[in-house]
């Protein structure tokens, strides 16, 4: 690949980067997340307030409101899922979904992204040998 057309992708990258992270990550400018010891409703069991404070998965809760997540957890000891309510699911759960869609994601990445792929393979490959032990001998 052309050094001139390297750099036009390596800058499109890294704005799609940077769009993706903007797009996936908590913006400063949304209002705090409900929480569970001042925004719940009276009669509201953890899973119905968890799934209308908007989680996607109980890791979430737990970093952000310790509090419910103590709560659902304990109160999932002895209730079911209500029915008619989203179901959250456990981080690991949620990381098998997620990671269930990556062959579909790869199948629709074009080739430029495979490039990059490969490229950083290559890169990681040539440090990894260039690295040397303790008495300057390079590793094998």
């Amino acid at each position: 690949m052309p050094k001139r057309a390297r750099a036009q992708f390596v800058a499109t990258v890294k704005e799609a980067l940077a769009a993706a992270r903007e797009t996936t990550s908590r913006s400063a400018k949304e209002p705090p997340r409900l929480k569970w010891d001042t925004d719940r409703k009276a009669d509201e069991d953890p899973a119905t307030f968890a799934a209308r404070a908007g989680y996607e998965h109980r890791g979430m809760i737990h970093d952000e409101d310790r509090a419910l997540s103590v709560k659902l957890s304990n109160w999932l000891r002895t209730h079911d899922w209500p029915e008619g309510v989203r179901y959250i699911p456990t981080l690991p759960d949620w990381n098998e979904k997620q990671a269930a869609k990556l062959p579909e994601l790869r199948a629709n990445i074009g080739d430029q992204v495979r490039e990059v792929e490969r490229l950083r393979a290559v890169d990681r490959r040539v440090r990894n040998s260039k690295r040397k032990t303790r008495h300057g001998i390079p590793a094998i």
